[in-house]
């Protein structure tokens, strides 16, 4: 009865996502603006007011992060 493992595993799996993020959304970063000038640069952006952190990757490549 591998169908029914299958089953099981997608929702203890949906379960688990939903305890995680708890109803909570992450708001979508609006405004955003690059600037660079004599290699500085600088990324801004507006968003609702929440508790959330935001990180930022600046990458050389695109779409050839972690690849070896």
């Amino acid at each position: 009865m591998p169908s029914i493992k299958v089953l099981l595993y997608i929702g203890a799996f949906v379960t688990a996502w939903s305890i995680t993020t708890d109803g909570h959304f992450v708001p979508t970063a609006k405004n955003v603006r690059w600037v660079s000038l004599d290699f500085q640069t600088i990324l801004t952006w507006t968003v609702e007011e929440s508790k959330h952190t935001y990180t930022v990757l600046y990458s050389a490549g695109f779409l050839h992060r972690n690849m070896q």
